[in-house]
């Protein structure tokens, strides 16, 4: 005959289904990847977590709620990712969109809100395309992507485009007015390399620094029946190397 030997309820140290729950949704949540950790191989290899790992270089704008659909407007996004890669020595990431990124006003990458000393940004190549579609008095008064003292920028493989029209383009796809936030004379260099840019308006690029500009492997364009002048250096030093301005 079967002996019972003894009986438990309620046995401590178990983990119940709404534990299991409880962890997934730590795991699912924006702070999850900070529970998994990272090492990698090798002898001396220190321990860290993914969330760490996954911040110390690359920050995506997407990462900053960039869509890239050419009709979400992605201004916002472009400029809280400039501001939060700012003297961090990260590289900006633009990866390459299903159709273009819309901006509907300034791209700021300048020395006056922080963002521009330093700066590196790195787009996806070709058909990385980023759209400035403007309205109003912005036509004749705002630039497309500004540079205003940016100092010791690098950046590659992007294509900017000036409006659709004369009707939506900014004043200057590029603007570029000198390193001013540390006084005349502040600021250096900035090299841009494989980068687009093409404008309906008054300027493609305009630089009226006093640092120098080097363009390697870059293109700028005007459009037939408008007014574009491709380059305009007005004080500073723009050093074309194999370049289509």
């Amino acid at each position: 005959n079967d002996v019972l030997i003894w009986t438990a309820d309620n046995v401590g140290g178990l983990a119940t289904q709404s534990d299991f729950q409880a962890f997934i949704n730590s795991l699912a949540s924006s702070s999850g990847s900070s529970l998994v950790g990272f090492i990698q191989t090798g002898a001396g290899a220190v321990a860290t977590t993914v969330q760490a790992k996954l911040r110390e270089n690359w920050v995506s704008v997407t990462d900053y709620g960039a869509i890239g659909d050419g009709i979400t407007d992605d201004t916002v996004a472009f400029n809280q990712w400039t501001a939060a890669i700012a003297g961090t020595g990260k590289i900006g990431y633009i990866p390459k969109p299903t159709s273009f990124y819309k901006l509907t006003s300034s791209w700021n990458c300048t020395s006056a809100n922080g963002t521009g000393n330093g700066i590196t940004i790195v787009g996806g190549g070709a058909g990385c395309n980023i759209r400035f579609v403007f309205s109003g008095s912005d036509i004749n008064n705002m630039c497309g992507w500004d540079l205003t003292g940016c100092a010791y920028g690098v950046f590659s493989d992007f294509t900017l485009i000036g409006g659709t029209s004369n009707a939506n383009c900014p004043y200057a796809t590029v603007l570029y007015t000198g390193a001013t936030s540390g006084g005349a004379g502040f600021g250096g260099l900035s090299v841009f390399t494989r980068v687009v840019m093409t404008c309906h308006g008054t300027y493609t690029v305009l630089n009226q620094g006093a640092e120098q500009l080097h363009w390697i492997d870059c293109e700028a364009y005007g459009y037939v029946g408008t007014a574009a002048t491709f380059c305009y250096v007005a004080g500073g030093t723009t050093v074309f190397k194999t370049s289509n301005f």
